[in-house]
């Protein structure tokens, strides 16, 4: 226990070589050239983000975080949960929102001492508005990373990768009541595992309040700290 504490406590450094090693596998596992959001405030762990355009067979943006995995995620002993994660998501074309809430859920683990794992949701704390209702991220088994990303590992540290699903408000609820595991069966079928539309129907029926349930991010949307720039590191 006291080592754990220690951990968390010890001052933070980003691995300069991790990031040029984690870049540059990402370049070469999707085969295009990232527009980089960087990461402006002085969070730990850094987080930044990497917008993939669409590319050969995927015909839609993949959305990569790079940073989270810097710092092990406290995860029970006995859990089978990875220490070191990093998010990615499917979206049909580049959106603020996807982006902005991916750091921010990224970062939540490390603001609140949580961890995260197949199958867990985290709401965003509110519903998107302007006709969307998704309201959470439902992770999931990546279906589109390349094979380098899903045995990426660096001096040691093997990366494990989570698909961050945008859901409605009545899918968080129904995952709750009826298990992630199902929810995830019903999302699949339509193809919504990738988020191509927020405006999209709920897959199951029931009422969708204004209100998220308790425990997503505290930070409101659009204050992510994200701006574009060249590679973390040249």
């Amino acid at each position: 226990m006291l080592k754990r504490l220690l951990r968390f406590f010890a001052p933070y450094r980003p691995d300069l070589a991790f990031i040029k090693a984690r870049e540059e596998a990402y370049e070469r596992a999707f085969g295009v050239k990232a527009q980089i959001l960087h990461s402006t405030d002085r969070k730990a762990p850094h987080v930044d983000l990497y917008v993939f355009p669409s590319a050969g067979q995927r015909d839609f943006v993949a959305i990569v975080t790079g940073g989270m995995s810097d710092l092990p995620m406290p995860v029970p002993e006995g859990s089978a949960a990875a220490a070191h994660v990093e998010l990615v998501m499917g979206v049909g074309q580049q959106q603020h929102w996807a982006t902005n809430l991916l750091k921010l859920v990224a970062e939540y683990p490390f603001d609140q001492g949580t961890f995260y794992d197949i199958h867990h949701t985290v709401p965003f704390g509110g519903e998107l508005g302007e006709g969307s209702s998704l309201s959470a991220f439902l992770f999931v088994r990546p279906r589109f990373l390349p094979e380098e990303l899903a045995q990426f590992e660096f001096d040691g540290r093997r990366i494990r990768f989570l698909q961050a699903v945008a859901i409605t408000t009545a899918e968080h609820q129904f995952a709750v009541a009826q298990g992630s595991d199902k929810l995830e069966a019903l999302l699949e079928k339509p193809g919504y595992l990738i988020t191509r539309d927020p405006n999209r129907q709920s897959v199951v029926r029931g009422a969708e309040p204004s209100a998220a349930p308790n425990g997503g991010p505290a930070t409101p949307l659009g204050n992510s700290g994200l701006t574009e720039g060249p590679p973390s590191v040249s």
